[in-house]
């Protein structure tokens, strides 16, 4: 290639006989690297032509996907692709110029927002207008398509309509709305998923991460890092005004004095919290109190729970085994349809409710757990004429299919709604009941952070109700994060979470990288295990192994190291597991620890 090309560049490259674009992240001279490119173990592409220099994509994302890489050990190609909509890469005749304002800031202070989503919709729109009376641009960051969409729809009587961008729109809205984006407007209001943030100039005046502790932030394959970290990291970069809405501050917030603003209830308050006993000797799925409430007050409900399937785990009652999937060790499920089946939720695979115990044989199988299917099987014996749904990732497979639910649903007057938290993602759902009919299994998982998802999934739910309190059923009514909540004092129970983190080392007061050693062969991965911690140890002392209690193939080993030492004292620590990423799964900073 004759043309020059500078890093972030993007070019055209030949896989496969197919022309593809790429962008360029390094360069160096040929003749420092003769040795490697001679006896390396793999064949460099030619670069055909460079496309556009500079990219139709804000330079700034590379050496924030760089830190990023750095940090989490990821490959910056993934992170860059999660922030640069495909269209642009075709779109060769435009390019962000990075234009900074003189900033009024002295410095760069993130700031969080807490209170429920109608309230935080209201403070953004209070901020937008006075942003356009300055002539200012405002970035709202959303997790979801939907929640995108929703606000969007909620600031359309906003002076400055709202350019939306996210990875369901169509390729020539995407057009549209780009030429809005890059428009000579001086007030912008920008409303988009993570994956805008390569199209934003560096001038923007607010950067909204919306529902910023959303679990959606977070990716379920890799690259493996908090996507909110890119796009705090960006609003540090141009020094703009960053500002984070929650339902309730993370306990980070509180470890670093972050700016707190809790929003006046100007607006109806989300429902109160009430707490339904579950007796000793309770059979049914639902207690008494709520088949009585079921029965007697037919106005809508949605009934919450965390599971799907009918009974989520499966024992033999002769061996008292576990049963799991014979392809990948995870526990299965039991499914009712016109046949009773097992389903594997980490594979997909399907067998027959008729199979034996394959550990002893015994036929003696018997469910446990509360899902949906169970759920919807005993609200139809206690309340046969009222319209159920359920509405989960099994039952509702397309858009098409949730939007037919939510419908009928909110169309009804006597319709009761049955659901795991993916009802809590839908925010055009309302109800007069809300019940969460068992979430004490989540109490059960040995995860450092299951309080906070627990009250997330709480409050998410009582912002939903209309009318009645949102009742939680549960066995264990005396558990610290009720009492607080029965109490109205989530920030002393907050508190009191910290504290118990510094005391017991664990995150934000810690880092954990967790490390994966997998092999089907129970002598093959102990000798793995044996070596890896070996090598591990000989860097840093800090570390726990304990057997993945998902998956009787895989072995965890979890290291403990401070943020700081991590990120400038560890280089050896990190040549090692780099050395042995192809061996081991590593994960720094994993969303769990099982």
């Amino acid at each position: 290639m004759k043309q020059h090309a500078s890093s972030g560049s993007l070019v055209e490259i030949t896989v496969n006989k197919k022309k593809l674009s790429a962008v360029l992240i390094h360069t160096e001279p040929v003749s420092s690297q003769k040795i490697v490119l001679k006896k390396g173990l793999f064949r460099l592409k030619k670069i055909d032509k460079v496309l556009a220099d500079p990219p139709p994509f804000n330079k700034l994302l590379l050496p924030i996907a760089q830190e990023l890489s750095n940090f989490y050990r990821e490959a910056i190609g993934p992170i860059m692709k999660l922030f640069i909509p495909s269209p642009i890469l075709t779109s060769t005749n435009s390019h962000v110029d990075l234009t900074p304002k003189k900033r009024e800031l002295e410095y760069y202070q993130p700031e969080v927002v807490i209170g429920t989503l109608a309230e935080r919709i209201h403070y953004y729109k209070t901020l937008v207008r006075e942003a356009h009376a300055k002539n200012k641009t405002v970035v709202i960051i959303t997790p979801t398509v939907l929640l995108a969409e929703y606000i969007s729809l909620a600031c359309m009587d906003l002076p400055n309509k709202p350019i939306v961008i996210h990875g369901d729109i169509t390729k020539k809205d995407f057009q549209s709305q780009h030429e809005r984006f890059s428009g000579p407007q001086k007030s912008k209001l920008i409303i988009a998923t993570p994956i805008a943030l390569g199209l934003l100039h560096g001038n923007e005046d607010f950067i909204i991460v919306e529902d910023a502790d959303s679990i959606h932030y977070r990716r379920p394959r890799r690259p493996f890092f908090p996507i909110t970290e890119a796009i705090k990291m960006f609003a540090r970069v141009i020094q703009t005004r960053y500002i984070e809405g929650k339902y309730f501050p993370a306990l980070t917030d509180l470890q670093n004095d972050t700016k707190l603003f809790y929003i006046s209830s100007r607006l109806k308050n989300a429902s109160p919290i009430t707490l339904a006993g579950i007796a000793s000797d309770q059979k049914n799925v639902l207690c008494e109190d709520i088949q009585r409430l079921l029965i007697t007050d037919t106005r809508p409900t949605i009934l919450l729970t965390t599971r799907k399937g009918f009974y989520t785990f499966i024992y033999c009652c002769d061996c008292g085994t576990n049963i799991v999937c014979n392809t990948c060790h995870t526990p299965l499920v039991l499914y009712q349809g016109k046949q009773a089946y097992y389903w594997c939720r980490r594979c997909g695979k399907k067998t027959s409710a008729n199979a034996e115990c394959e550990h002893c044989g015994g036929w003696n199988l018997r469910g446990y757990g509360t899902g949906t299917q169970r759920i919807f099987a005993e609200v139809k014996k206690i309340a046969p004429d009222r319209p159920c749904w359920i509405y989960d990732a099994d039952t509702v497979t397309t858009q098409k299919k949730r939007e037919a639910v939510k419908n009928d649903f909110l169309q009804s007057e006597s319709g009761i709604l049955i659901g795991t938290d993916m009802i809590l993602e839908e925010p055009t759902l309302r109800a007069h009941h809300g019940i969460i009919v068992n979430m004490d299994n989540l109490f059960s998982i040995p995860e450092y952070h299951v309080n906070e998802r627990a009250l997330t999934f709480i409050l998410k739910l009582a912002e939903k109700i209309t009318g009645g309190p949102s009742i939680i059923q549960t066995r264990f009514p005396n558990h610290p994060l009720f009492q607080h909540l029965l109490q109205q004092k989530v920030k002393s129970f907050l508190a009191l979470e910290l504290e118990e983190r510094r005391k017991t080392h664990l995150p934000p007061y810690t880092l954990f990288i967790k490390i994966t050693i997998s092999h089907k062969n129970k002598n093959e991965r102990e000798a793995r295990i044996s070596r890896a911690e070996k090598l591990i140890t000989s860097y840093i002392e800090n570390i726990s192994s304990y057997d993945s209690f998902l998956d009787s193939t895989k072995h965890h080993i979890l290291i403990s190291i401070s943020k700081d030492n991590w990120h400038t004292q560890s280089e050896n620590l990190k040549h090692l597991l780099d050395a042995h990423s192809r061996e081991w799964d590593i994960v720094v900073d994993p969303e769990s620890v099982l």
